[in-house]
């Protein structure tokens, strides 16, 4: 389908697109984009969908709302001389 065909508009105004092509015209919703199943997430495959399965994530709303449980704050960084035994950098 050519550039020119793309850019009919179904409300006859010049200039506005309506989606077609590979995707057949139709989008979905951003909760069904959500429930996608990890392995069908660009960039995932078969294996790492299996590894992040064994942490509980099966979608991309699973990703998506995964923080980690603690972090070690390392914006005070100090000079080796400073350092104390048994507490972090």
């Amino acid at each position: 389908m050519s550039q020119l065909a793309c850019e009919t508009s179904l409300s006859g105004a010049p200039g506005a697109r309506y989606n077609v092509g590979m995707s057949g015209g139709s989008q979905k919703s951003a909760a069904e984009l959500l429930a996608t199943p990890i392995q069908f997430v660009k960039g995932v495959g078969p294996d790492r969908a299996d590894l992040l399965r064994r942490l509980g994530l099966h979608s991309a709303r699973d990703v998506l709302f995964f923080f980690p449980r603690g972090y070690e704050d390392m914006s005070e960084l100090r000079p080796i001389e400073q350092l104390e035994e048994d507490r972090p950098c």
